[in-house]
């Protein structure tokens, strides 16, 4: 599925993990078959320290069977004690900037994960 694009490149994913073309999938055609019309929506989630899951798992109910994917930033009070495991062959979707957790194309449930290992203080 085709989740985004990039200049010339796509952003997909096979509902395992997200690449891509040109860096993760080196491409010389792409060929896609019509499916189900897509909707994207773009919102801007602000919250205090205590609501960043909670804004998260609201979001993650009200489209249950919707694959969302994150882009954006979570200011973390220590960036330490988030851990991102390194994944092969993907695109890197989350990564952490000085105080900064910082998402690309980052699946709604591996980024409500990240936010859930925290202290509920530790997120702002």
């Amino acid at each position: 599925m085709i989740i985004g694009n990039e200049g010339k490149e796509f952003v997909v994913t096979d509902g395992e993990g997200v690449y891509k073309t040109g860096e993760q999938i080196i491409t010389s055609k792409v060929t896609t078959t019509v499916g189900e019309a897509a909707r994207t929506e773009i919102r801007n989630l602000t919250f205090n320290d205590e609501d960043a899951i909670s804004a998260l798992e609201e979001l993650q109910q009200a489209y249950p069977d919707a694959d969302i994917f994150l882009n954006g930033e979570l200011t973390v009070d220590f960036p330490e004690d988030v851990l991102i495991p390194i994944e092969s062959n993907q695109m890197v979707t989350a990564s952490i900037s000085g105080s900064s957790l910082k998402f690309n194309y980052c699946g709604l449930e591996r980024a409500i994960g990240f936010a859930s290992a925290l202290p509920r203080n530790r997120i702002s």
